[in-house]
């Protein structure tokens, strides 16, 4: 088939979801000129098009922010732009069908799932994307599903039936297109590390919801961890996801009640380190030691007299399995009221200046305002320490452990080391701790005689170090 009879066939396609009133925009103009065979799609190639609702540009002839966006961020294809005339098509590596599952369509399972069309050039995935709402305006109970050829979208299908997803979870204030559109462009380019890893996919869903949108990656063999993980890695390096991501097989989905289906999963990649959550098979007794031993403790103000009355150590763990679990039964610290602390430490140092270990050191001080997110900091700096990812063994010695202190104006999470002398790890502790938490402000570094000596209330005014 020449690419103009292929073209043509694509633009029936569009039609008929025109007029099957799904998610297409409107079907493209009879006059309209052919989707340009550049393999990205670049600007000049894009200024070519003809302006209208469905076509590139927007009512005002100009590129829309998404379509820039999509220009930006998009995997290169194919190379270079061809002229107009020539007939040359991009072939993907797959041929993908694209479904919509419409809840209020029929009562069954055949009847709400439709296939509306297919792609396997770039020229015909690009045409299906700019004719295609975008998933900020498709409305709940409407649900997109991009599969490969022969693969069916349910979990029965034998590609899927052993498998699981890759969850996203989407925030209503997060930009849901830049994930849908990227992950897309992720699959249909087969931009992955191995060829292992691109024979395990299977397709990805979107899924709108009024309390935050899903997007889940599918994939053909949970069992195969090594790949799993390479692939939820490239997913949150990619789409610079910056929250965890939970794989869940099949299993988990079918037999976790209603509402539940985020608490449970079998992997967990968190800023591109891999750890083994709890949901390993019944027999598995593969534990995953940390390097050290980590004791966690909680300070409450309105219990006793003293320290040692207040400060009451509650669990302690050397396993990824033993941390994630602490974790998920550990209110979150946004739940956590004032008056209550909490302290992670290496095992054999003391949650206390006067420790041998703390006394010469210090701290590097993480001021969290109200309206900014503790639970995302709190819970990125306790992989870094637990993960022990310092970028010298140096800076790994120096780490004695992470407080984390609720405050009604402003929470605070600290990071004490031991030598407030040794200023090479600790300003590289400091750009450590800054890159993993993307964290805006200055980082201040106080010594713990700094701390002592200064009056209740100014002890941000004071600093050894900052980054």
């Amino acid at each position: 088939m020449d690419s103009r009879n292929a073209a043509a066939r694509h633009d029936h396609d569009l039609e008929q979801l025109f007029f099957l009133n799904l998610i297409i925009v409107t079907a493209p103009s009879a006059k309209a000129k052919s989707a340009p065979t550049c393999g990205t799609l670049c600007v000049a190639c894009r200024l070519g098009i003809d302006s209208g609702a469905g076509g590139m540009r927007g009512l005002n002839g100009s590129l829309s922010e998404r379509q820039l966006r999509m220009e930006v961020s998009c995997v290169e294809m194919a190379n270079d732009c061809k002229d107009e005339g020539d007939s040359t098509v991009h072939y993907l590596q797959d041929t993908w069908d694209f479904f919509v599952f419409n809840y209020n369509v029929g009562n069954d399972w055949t009847q709400r799932m439709q296939k509306v069309t297919d792609f396997n050039t770039v020229e015909h995935f690009w045409r299906t994307m700019v004719h295609t709402l975008a998933p900020s305006d498709i409305p709940n109970g409407t649900d997109l599903y991009v599969f490969k050829r022969g693969i069916k979208p349910m979990w029965e299908d034998p590609m899927n039936e052993n498998g699981g997803r890759w969850l996203i979870q989407v925030l209503p204030d997060a930009d849901v297109n830049f994930y849908w559109e990227e992950l897309l462009m992720l699959i249909v380019g087969n931009a992955w590390k191995t060829d292992e890893d691109s024979s395990e996919i299977c397709g990805v869903v979107f899924q709108p919801r009024a309390r935050g949108s899903r997007i889940s990656l599918w994939t053909s063999n949970w069992n195969n961890k090594d790949a799993q993980i390479r692939i939820g890695n490239r997913v949150k390096e990619v789409l610079n996801y910056p929250e965890s991501l939970l794989y869940q097989t099949v299993d988990q989905q079918k037999n976790l009640p209603k509402g539940q289906d985020l608490d449970t999963s079998t992997y967990k990649v968190v800023n591109r380190v891999e750890m083994a959550n709890d949901g390993k098979g019944e027999g598995d007794s593969a534990v995953h030691y940390l390097q050290d031993t980590w004791d966690f403790f909680v300070f409450n103000y309105n219990i006793g007299t003293d320290w040692t009355q207040r400060m009451q150590k509650v669990t302690d763990f050397n396993t990824v399995e033993d941390f994630w679990s602490t974790m998920f039964h550990t209110l979150a610290p946004a739940d956590i009221p004032n008056g209550t602390d909490l302290y992670v430490f290496k095992r054999g140092i003391k949650p206390m200046w006067e420790d041998p270990m703390n006394e010469n050191g210090g701290r590097w001080l993480i001021q969290v305002l109200p309206n900014a997110d503790v639970n995302f900091y709190w819970e990125e700096l306790l992989m870094l320490i637990v993960g022990n990812s310092w970028k010298t063994e140096e800076d790994s010695n120096e780490i004695c452990g992470v407080v984390f202190q609720p405050r009604a104006r402003g929470s605070r999470i600290s990071l004490w080391t031991s030598n407030w002398n040794n200023k090479d790890a600790q300003i590289r502790i400091g750009k450590r701790v800054k890159e993993v938490l993307n964290y805006p402000e200055s980082l201040l570094y106080q010594t713990v005689d700094q701390q002592k000596n200064l009056p209740k209330g100014q002890d941000l005014d004071t600093s050894t170090y900052k980054v």
